[in-house]
């Protein structure tokens, strides 16, 4: 059985990204093998602005629980990021 799994990369050596930072996804295929199967971007559009101001945390950041939901969507055939 093989499942998806992504990864958050400034550079597609290191995951060094958080899931709030990052507008693209490596996406791999774990079985036997870990193989790269494709890079799933966000559109212009669907991108978030960076925060500027001091958000609280508690996953809520500047927009709210809803600013990631596309992203969400992005990825909802992997098992894990």
């Amino acid at each position: 059985m093989t499942y998806k799994i992504a990864l958050a990369s400034s550079d597609n050596i290191n995951i060094d990204l958080k899931f709030g930072e990052t507008t693209r996804f490596l996406i791999y295929e774990v079985g036997e093998e870990i193989t790269l199967k494709e890079e799933r971007t966000l559109g212009e559009n669907d991108r978030e602005p960076l925060c500027q101001a001091n958000c609280g945390g508690n996953g809520t950041g500047c927009q709210g629980s809803t600013a990631h939901e596309k992203k969400v969507a992005l990825l909802e055939d992997c098992r894990c990021l």
